[in-house]
């Protein structure tokens, strides 16, 4: 069976630019005399356009456009996601996969599993589908999926009490075998999403003894990276194609001779090269989504501006960064030395300001209302949110996207500023742990030394007093962002943290920080998601509560 799989990268709400990217698609099909042409979930309006299912003239757009590509098909079929108006009780709309061919709708997969979990509420939108939905095309009988209806038997049910699979070989009126199922997805990226999707889409397919094509969508939006790597894989659960991580990719397969010998195949992927990629990706999307071509960033000398900085290179170019350096009496010369040399080896263009005389100002501001006060994190503060002032200053003068810096590790214990190391458009790496912002800079460094050497070797520090160590108030990292991927990840409660090994006061002080410091992160820039639970509308706990700790 010939099939064009278009992994294509549409944006939300750009009906014209993503009737394009079809329009492309479909010509590819009929240039090469395909049996389908194949395109993601939702790729119509984007995905996820959120609450703008609930306008009405967005979903008349949608119905609009879907006509629009059914009137371009010729006798070739095309099968593209998008959304369907419901005219029964229930939810307004369906989360649907069209088939067309010769200007008319032949079938339609209504998608039967809505996730509600994580980053995902289709169950605030759509109606879920209660068929699934069969096709004949060269001579193959075909069951077509959308994303969780595959996905979601990876749970092994729990969270749905049902299996579309075994309801569809239920309902073969023909009681012919599955030759080929197809799922069109739009699936978010993080950095064991490739390895799950291939495990259990491979129980899958050896389960149920049919093969396999699956077509993600391409892109970033807000917070959500989609990475593509769609794939064919055969009912011994062998993959035998793999399109591209992070590119659009309008490839033609041929699923009766495609082998091992006629694709080359690499699934052994450097999970930490991957992760740098996809941070890469995310901003450059951001940044063309939102209209911003160049970024402005805080250079502290420290290791988490620094891997922010490469990023942003890659990004935008070294010609579209600029770092501020904005060193106040209690840098050391090594930090405003290892800035330069960063920028220097970034070949981006770094300015210099001072900050003590503004510090100097606020004291002199304060003086009468803080009198009798000593100096404490108040004025520790202040120099974040002087710096904070300072980049935002120079983002609205050059139109460039303030990039935050902070990692996750410190945005989950509140080991930041708000209204000033949080200022922001994104925050790159605040879904990055620690100890992984190490690793992924050591791998930039493995392929071109950028990152000074010193970077890596002294002890991580706000600078904001004389002799200032993260480690004074925090547990070293190597401990605190194990307890928080235990926390937040994996949802272990204190007992059970405190069962792998961990000392009680310590799991109990970072938990109650994580706690505390909701408030925070709820005003913090937009995330990159990168690992399984990131911050953000994907993790939403409350501000106001006063829970024991036990109980969570």
């Amino acid at each position: 069976m010939k099939i064009v799989i278009g992994q294509v990268n549409p944006i939300i709400g750009n009906f014209e630019y993503n009737f394009k990217l079809i329009q492309d698609a479909y010509k590819k099909g009929l240039e090469v005399n395909a049996d389908l042409v194949v395109l993601p979930e939702m790729v119509v309006t984007g995905y996820p356009p959120k609450d703008l299912l609930e306008r009405d003239n967005f979903c008349k757009r949608a119905f609009k456009y879907n006509e629009l590509i059914v009137d371009l098909t010729k006798d070739i079929p095309i099968l593209f996601g998008s959304i369907q108006e419901n005219d029964k009780v229930g939810r307004k709309i369906y989360n649907v996969g069209i088939l067309a061919k010769n200007r008319k709708i032949i079938g339609c997969a209504r998608k039967i599993l809505l996730p509600y979990y994580d980053v995902f509420d289709e169950t605030r939108y759509f109606e879920p589908g209660d068929s699934p939905f069969f096709i004949n095309i060269a001579n193959k009988n075909i069951l077509i999926t959308i994303c969780e209806d595959l996905w979601g038997l990876g749970k092994e049910g729990y969270l749905y009490g049902k299996n579309p699979i075994k309801d569809a070989l239920c309902k073969n009126k023909d009681k012919q075998k599955i030759d080929l199922a197809i799922n069109i997805s739009a699936s978010p990226y993080h950095y064991m999403k490739f390895n799950q999707r291939k495990e259990i889409f491979s129980n899958i397919t050896k389960e149920f003894k049919f093969d396999l094509l699956y077509v993600n969508c391409v892109g970033a939006n807000d917070e959500l990276i989609f990475d593509g790597a769609s794939f064919f894989m055969t009912s011994m659960g062998e993959l035998r194609y793999l399109a591209s991580f992070f590119e659009e990719d309008i490839s033609y397969l041929d699923t009766d001779i495609i082998s091992f010998e006629s694709h080359s195949l690499n699934e052994n992927f450097d999970v930490t090269e991957l992760m740098y990629k996809a941070l890469v990706f995310g901003l450059k999307e951001y940044g063309k989504k939102t209209n911003f071509n160049g970024a402005v960033l805080g250079l502290s000398g420290g290791i988490d501006s620094s891997l922010t900085a490469c990023i942003a290179c890659d990004a935008f170019g070294s010609d579209n960064v600029m770092g501020l350096i904005m060193n106040s009496p209690y840098n050391s010369k090594e930090s405003l030395e290892d800035a330069l040399e960063l920028s220097k080896n970034l070949n981006i263009r770094s300015v210099i300001i001072p900050i003590e005389p503004l510090m100097k100002s606020y004291d002199e501001s304060l003086a009468d209302i803080f009198k009798g006060y000593k100096k404490d994190v108040t004025e520790e503060n202040l120099q974040a949110r002087i710096r904070g002032n300072l980049l935002m200053a120079v983002s609205n003068k050059f139109g460039k996207l303030l990039l935050s810096t902070g990692n996750k590790s410190e945005m989950a214990v509140g080991y930041t500023t708000l209204y000033g190391d949080l200022a922001g458009g994104l925050a790159v790496i605040s879904d990055v742990y620690k100890e992984d912002v190490y690793k992924i800079a050591r791998w930039i460094n493995s392929k071109k030394k950028v990152i000074p050497e010193r970077v890596f070797i002294k002890k991580p520090s706000a600078e904001l007093r004389p002799g200032q160590y993260d480690q004074e108030k925090l547990p070293p990292y190597e401990i605190l962002d194990k307890i928080l991927k235990l926390f937040i990840e994996e949802a272990k409660s204190i007992n059970e943290i405190i069962s792998y090994g961990f000392d009680r006061n310590t799991v109990t002080e970072v938990v109650s920080m994580v706690i505390k410091n909701e408030y925070k992160r709820r005003q913090a820039p937009p995330t990159l998601k990168v690992t399984g639970k990131a911050f953000g509308y994907g993790r939403r706990y409350p501000i106001a509560m006063r829970p024991k700790l036990e109980d969570i």
